[in-house]
């Protein structure tokens, strides 16, 4: 399987663990379902993955480390979900990332400078987050680099 796109089909439930072992995967595209959870530790083992959209559901916790070892990944959509936490700096790593989008989660703290020198030398050329907004707990996300900055 080349690619699984299934966007806007009220798909709701987890990701199941079986999608890693789909080692041919290139285009991941469930966009605007009704997906929940955590993402699953298997991103890692979709060595070919070029682009992943999860944006527009509702998965939580962190972003996963193991992305940055994704290293085909051009396009990380991982907009308007309830991610919390940092910003991972292994994102800074992906080679060939061009598009990251963040914004619409529940994200704070600085974001990594090893993002913003991707963003600099002009390899990351879409980055963009919830830029220096405070939630009702306090809670905030500074980014100097984003290409575009949304409010909360």
């Amino acid at each position: 399987i080349y690619g699984l796109s299934l966007p806007s089909n009220n798909i709701g439930g987890v990701i199941p663990d079986d999608v890693g072992a789909l080692q041919t995967l290139v285009d991941l595209d469930l966009r605007d379902n009704l997906l929940e959870g955590q993402l699953p530790n298997i991103i890692d083992k979709l060595e070919l993955l070029v682009s992943m959209d999860l944006s527009t559901n509702k998965f939580v916790g962190t972003i996963p480390h193991l992305l940055g070892e994704a290293t085909k990944l051009e396009v990380i959509a991982l907009q308007h979900n309830e991610f919390e936490g940092f910003v991972p700096s292994d994102l800074a790593g992906l080679p060939g990332l061009r598009t990251l989008r963040l914004e619409g989660n529940r994200l704070l703290g600085t974001v990594p400078d090893e993002i913003c020198q991707n963003v600099d030398r002009g390899i990351l050329s879409m980055f963009t987050t919830d830029c220096e907004h405070t939630d009702k707990a306090g809670m905030h996300i500074v980014c100097s680099c984003c290409t575009k900055c949304y409010p909360p």
